[in-house]
């Protein structure tokens, strides 16, 4: 097989960059861009992340249909660093947050300011317990206690 020129090797880091760019955006929302379910980690591979929904009926981190979303973040220390030190345009600031319930004769949608408060009435009024950090652990879809119900949490960004 014949060595890679100067400029192949150029195109080919370009490339993965690119690739890892996506993928952190991904990590760092913390939600599936195919159904909106939060992500978590395989731990048994490194840098392996997959949908809340992956998986036969009874195995997903989260009770719902089939999605088969999964990915790969597993930069180089030095790939992470760079792409964390690159300048980015500044992203919108959270304003507020958005919770809506989809509990049987409890649909609401309701709009916060403030963290502890949205955390309070989320909890008081349906028993989810919200995660308090990082942001990426709160917002999405979160299963009721007794799965009669949903509580999904948006941020509000501008």
């Amino acid at each position: 097989m014949p060595r890679m020129t100067k400029q192949q090797k150029i195109e080919a880091r370009a490339k993965r960059m690119n690739m890892l760019r996506k993928a952190l955006a991904i990590v760092t929302k913390g939600v599936c861009p195919a159904c909106g379910t939060k992500l978590y980690r395989n731990n048994s591979m490194s840098g392996w992340w997959q949908c809340g929904h992956v998986g036969a009926e009874g195995f997903q981190r989260e009770a719902g249909p089939h999605c088969h979303f999964s990915f790969f973040y597993d930069p180089t220390p030095e790939e992470h660093s760079e792409l964390l030190a690159e300048k980015r345009e500044p992203e919108a600031t959270v304003q507020a947050y958005r919770v809506t319930t989809k509990i049987p004769y409890h649909n609401y949608v309701k709009t916060f300011t403030d963290l502890g408060e949205m955390q309070a009435w989320v909890y008081h009024g349906t028993g989810v317990t919200l995660p308090t950090t990082p942001e990426a652990a709160f917002l999405g879809k979160h299963k009721t206690p007794r799965n009669e119900g949903e509580v999904i949490v948006e941020a509000v960004r501008q």
